[in-house]
């Protein structure tokens, strides 16, 4: 399976590596989303940096989006690694459904983020 998820320090990371459905990364998401370490609403990182055929017209990016910006997902912030015209639809599409979610080129970065007042 290449959609995995780990918490660290109270952020769900979501890693997708190669081919992937929206249904993988809406059920990993989810169980990471109810992890008692998970941060309530939870902060995400969305890593698609190892995914594979993508790309930015792909329907399958304006699903995830919805999925972590939906109001039945407990979501504060998401932050998106991907391309950056990969991670712009993902943004976008959040952003516009209410969500707080920006664009990064390192985990560092989006833990900054996300960990900011």
């Amino acid at each position: 399976m290449p959609v995995f998820q780990r918490i660290q320090g109270g952020v769900l990371i979501v890693t997708v590596d190669g081919d992937f459905t929206v249904d993988e990364v809406v059920r990993v998401g989810g169980t990471g989303l109810s992890s008692p370490d998970a941060i309530n609403p939870a902060f995400v990182i969305l890593d698609l940096s190892g995914s594979a055929g993508v790309d930015a017209s792909s329907e399958r990016l304006r699903s995830i989006a919805t999925f972590f910006a939906g109001p039945q997902t407990p979501v504060a912030k998401l932050a998106v690694m991907a391309l950056a015209e990969v991670a712009a639809v993902v943004v976008e599409h959040a952003r516009d459904s209410g969500l707080e979610a920006g664009a990064f080129t390192s985990k560092a970065a989006a833990m900054d983020w996300l960990l900011s007042a």
